[in-house]
């Protein structure tokens, strides 16, 4: 009698292969293997895998992580807090804030520096959740960790489980990780090649998280220019966020104009007349009115 064969919920390919005993790639191996049954088992996972992705992107766009977080913590439970789900439970704590519960979920990823993160088909997205963790705590010691794990991917782009979901350039990433260890000159390299790649193929959302990790970046380094510069690309960022309903990085950039508001525009001086010249002068040579 042959083998019933069955595809566990949520179980890696090469996970399979080894239940069954059986190569995964060579001739006769496990996906050669596969009946119609499995193949539409591992199909309905695909599905699933890649609505799971979209829709969690799509509400942090929109500034609703806080709907899915009872979910997933209810996820977590039931799956024994499976690590590839980890860094999606951390990023949604940093982006609501929650920096104590944040630093909980990054610690237990950090403790093997990383290791413990499956190195599937998943495993780039989970490293880029955890470096916008990593940047949200300030941690620059893990920073580093995280940039050599990453910088293999610097100049592509990155696309998650078989390009169910774009996250842009991955320079933006290392961008993120360098501004953290304040490495000013590989920040700006990274986020111009972002910039870059970004603008060339249309990902806009990513062009507008580039712009404004950018700008931060360049307001904490400071040099001569930097002000005039931050401010064009927080423009050009909150103008794309707008447009897309981008609510939170629009939400989150409204909050650092309402924090820091824009010193007021200096008046020309070839606007005033030859007197209120003379009386300005007399003003700064501490002449009372």
């Amino acid at each position: 009698m042959a083998q019933t064969r069955t595809v566990r919920a949520g179980e890696p390919l090469r996970e399979l292969a080894e239940r069954l005993r059986t190569p995964l790639f060579e001739p006769g191996g496990a996906l050669a293997a596969l009946t119609p049954t499995i193949q539409r088992q591992l199909q309905h996972q695909a599905q699933r895998l890649a609505a799971v992705f979209q829709r969690f992107t799509l509400r942090r766009e929109q500034g609703r992580l806080k709907e899915i977080e009872p979910a997933l913590r209810h996820f977590m439970k039931q799956h024994g807090a499976a690590a590839a789900w980890r860094p999606g439970l951390a990023l949604i704590y940093s982006e609501l804030g929650r920096a104590r519960e944040a630093r909980v979920e990054f610690e237990h990823l950090a403790q093997h520096d990383f290791a413990d993160l499956p190195r599937d088909s998943l495993w780039v997205g989970c490293t880029i959740y955890l470096v916008e963790v990593c940047a949200f705590l300030g941690d620059a010691a893990r920073a580093a960790t995280l940039y050599e794990l990453l910088l293999p991917y610097a100049g592509r782009a990155v696309f998650v489980g078989g390009r169910i979901v774009c996250y842009g350039a991955a320079s933006r990433y290392l961008g993120l990780l360098a501004t953290t260890m304040a490495r000013w000159q590989e920040a700006e390299s990274h986020f111009e090649d972002a910039l870059a790649m970004n603008t060339r193929i249309h990902a806009r959302p990513w062009l507008a998280h580039t712009q404004h990790d950018y700008a931060t970046m360049i307001l904490a380094r400071n040099h001569p220019g930097d002000p005039e510069k931050a401010a064009s690309l927080l423009h050009e960022a909150l103008t794309t966020a707008r447009a897309l309903g981008m609510h939170a990085l629009e939400d989150r950039m409204t909050a650092r104009e309402e924090q820091h508001p824009p010193l007021p525009t200096l008046f020309d001086i070839d606007d005033l007349s030859p007197h209120e010249v003379d009386v300005l002068r007399l003003i700064a040579a501490g002449k009372s009115n």
